[in-house]
């Protein structure tokens, strides 16, 4: 009994090692793009796999992303293009590393903070509902 509790315990610590993705489509998505991130091969993106992945882009083929929780995961990103899908919010706070960041043609609405994003370079916003940036 001791030894099936303690690989439960030791199970569940490594699984809450993964991001976190609110949308399978987007976890899908990067996974599939970015065969390379998932380097275990294991159908699931690691914090420390999630922090090789330096640029976002080109993922037009993959439609029906709604939600994006999961991004703020990147840390090491210095591109991020995510145009013309369904999301409505997204966190970029903890994307430091941003050069470029394209958000065309999406639902965002309200505001979106940019603030922490001192290398940015190019940012993207048309087509949105954004009142503020």
């Amino acid at each position: 009994m001791k030894k099936a509790l303690l690989f439960l315990f030791v199970g569940g610590f490594f699984s809450a090692q993964n991001v976190e993705f609110t949308d399978i489509n987007f976890k899908n998505a990067i996974i599939k793009a970015y065969p390379a991130v998932d380097a275990n091969k294991d159908h699931e993106i690691s914090f420390e796999e999630a922090k090789t992945l330096t640029s976002i882009r080109n993922l037009s083929s993959y439609p029906l992303i709604t939600n994006v929780k999961g991004i703020e995961s990147f840390t090491n990103l210095t591109e991020l293009s995510l145009t013309q899908k369904d999301f409505t919010t997204i966190d970029v706070s903890k994307n430091t590393k941003l050069t470029t960041l394209n958000l065309r043609e999406n639902k965002l609405a309200g505001t979106l903070d940019v603030s922490s994003l001192s290398a940015l370079k190019t940012l993207e916003l048309n087509s949105n509902a954004l009142v503020e940036v």
